[in-house]
């Protein structure tokens, strides 16, 4: 959209000033609303003018008047691009409005953050609740940032003092991107698909292990932003599967999601959010333990008990402890009460005539084939050495018994099966979403096992597995999916050691598919093209396949 800027509306008559900030009051009638000003965003480039305002009621626009801005069509995210090396910001309150609904007034003022994991400067009238933000996100690295005088190390995370109206210089190497959003996380988001809908970024220093790849480094990058975050109401750290609008699920806490697959890539690039993140997981997987998924409030979105998913929080604790060397999360509060709440559930669930922990969910979410399923109990074994080690039970001689038992259930005939029926009889069932592949991993396995397990995997890797899908992009899949999936994907690279065909071919596979079109992790994709056919915008998905990727490389 560009051309005349859109005419400006006159204040409410109930509009004011307040101690130079500005604030807006809204009777407590039942169905008022209110209106707020937005930032009016002037940025010059190589000597012309850009003027960027807020306007419509329903979703952010960006109207642009000047040279050199490109703008996305009104069905996408808002943003513009402008080409150069040297962009000026000078902001102040404008008088764009747009609705908004309040009883009270908001004192609000104009602030700015440096965010080193979205590298985005974002801007965001800063008071109770989120009115409105934009964001700024280079497209390929930054010399230097000024604020108001003040220089800003791109290495950490700085907020500005509040004020009514700031000015900024970013020295950059490329383009910027600018995209707005009812909050910072919002805007951030917007910018980011805006720069990558643009073009293949260069890639920029992030805190990760030296001798990663380009694609890894863009989804540790996108799991730490888009799977963790704060309540835009409280502040308080928000652990979810994804904040993209982009994912059919945003805005929902599974364990599974979080504690096996966001949670490992957070750690190597920001083991402080992760701890803050493990923190707020726990809160909430501690007061339902076994629950599929959860809102962000902690509210279950359907009922049923996960095996697995209970599993995950100790696992997932255990794994954090152990890479990290710090022990003494396990004393938060939130973290102990969750680890006890795992210790007690477990027991519920365990059949003393077979040993065995029963589940009604399998770990897709869905029904379980049958009651007793391998992997779930193999995690519940693993879960229960865990609380051991981290002395939340005590480490008794029950782990070995259990191990036991789970080898005589589900290793016959010099194969592993996958699930047992109400009676005991067993049969031959995987899951994509927590395959068989899992139990190298888990401990459960004694040598004599490892021939059955490597001879069950490989079959299930292969053109004989009913769910095995051909292509340039081989996987596997779950019955409902429509092509190979992230977590067979993950399998095939954790597995089996590099060197192995079917590890080699995981990781190809990872380096190179397309995905959603810049490499980021999607549920599902096209084994032939290797596009995404199903759950674009996964930030936990994004965790797991950048973590698979390290794990591959040995680092």
């Amino acid at each position: 959209m560009s051309g005349e800027l859109a005419p400006q509306r006159p204040p409410p008559p109930w509009w004011g000033r307040s101690h130079g900030t500005d604030w807006l009051f809204v009777p407590g009638s039942a169905g008022a609303e209110g209106l707020l000003t937005l930032p009016e965003i002037d940025l010059l480039h190589e000597g012309q003018r850009a003027m960027v305002r807020f306007v419509g009621d329903d979703s952010p626009l960006v109207a642009v008047h000047g040279a050199g801005a490109a703008v996305t069509t009104r069905s996408e995210q808002r943003g513009l691009t402008i080409e150069g090396a040297m962009v000026h910001l000078d902001l102040r309150w404008g008088g764009v409005l747009r609705q908004r609904h309040s009883s009270r007034p908001l004192p609000v003022s104009l602030g700015v953050r440096w965010d080193p994991w979205a590298y985005a400067l974002v801007f965001e009238p800063l008071g109770q609740v989120p009115l409105g933000a934009f964001a700024v996100v280079p497209h390929a690295g930054v010399n230097r940032i000024h604020v108001e005088g003040i220089d800003w190390d791109p290495e950490r995370e700085s907020r500005h003092p509040p004020q009514d109206r700031l000015r900024a210089m970013l020295d950059l190497p490329g383009p910027v991107h600018v995209a707005v959003g009812i909050d910072g996380d919002t805007a951030v988001g917007a910018a980011h698909a805006l720069r990558r809908a643009v073009g293949r970024p260069a890639e920029r220093g992030v805190f990760v292990p030296e001798g990663v790849s380009a694609r890894t480094v863009e989804n540790l990058r996108f799991c730490r932003i888009g799977a963790l975050g704060r309540a835009i109401d409280t502040g308080e750290w928000v652990p979810v599967t994804s904040r993209s609008p982009r994912y059919d699920l945003p805005a929902t806490f599974r364990a599974r999601d979080w504690f096996r697959w966001a949670l490992p890539a957070v750690t190597a690039c920001d083991p402080d959010a992760a701890r803050d993140g493990l923190i707020a997981a726990c809160r909430l997987a501690g007061a339902a333990p076994g629950m599929h998924a959860l809102d962000p409030a902690g509210a279950p979105h359907f009922g049923g008990f996960q095996l697995d998913a209970a599993c995950d929080v100790a696992l997932g604790v255990g794994e954090y402890v152990r890479s990290t060397g710090d022990h003494g999360v396990v004393s938060e509060p939130e973290v102990d009460d969750a680890l006890r709440a795992v210790a007690e559930e477990l027991p519920r669930w365990h059949d003393r005539a077979f040993g065995l922990f029963r589940t009604e969910l399998a770990p897709s979410g869905d029904a379980a084939p049958g009651p007793f399923l391998a992997v779930p109990n193999a995690m519940a074994i693993a879960a229960y050495e865990v609380l051991g080690k981290l002395k939340v039970i005590e480490h008794s001689s029950a782990v070995p018994k259990l191990a036991s038992l789970w080898r005589q259930a589900f290793v016959q005939d010099g194969w592993i099966v996958g699930a047992l029926g109400a009676e005991g009889q067993p049969f031959n069932w995987d899951d994509a979403t927590a395959s068989v592949a899992m139990l190298g991993r888990l401990g459960v396995l004694e040598r004599r096992d490892e021939d059955a397990w490597s001879r069950t995997v490989t079959h299930l890797m292969s053109a004989r597995n009913p769910n095995h899908v051909p292509g340039r992009y081989p996987g596997e899949r779950a019955v409902w999916m429509p092509g190979p999936c992230l977590e067979a994907l993950a399998e095939r690279m954790l597995a089996f050691p590099s060197g192995r065909d079917v590890s080699d071919e995981g990781r190809m596979i990872a380096e190179h598919a397309p995905f959603d079109a810049d490499g980021m992790a999607c549920e599902t994709y096209d084994a032939d093209t290797g596009v995404a056919l199903s759950g674009v915008g996964w930030a936990a998905g994004s965790g797991l396949l950048a973590a698979a990727l390290m794990t591959a490389a040995g680092l």
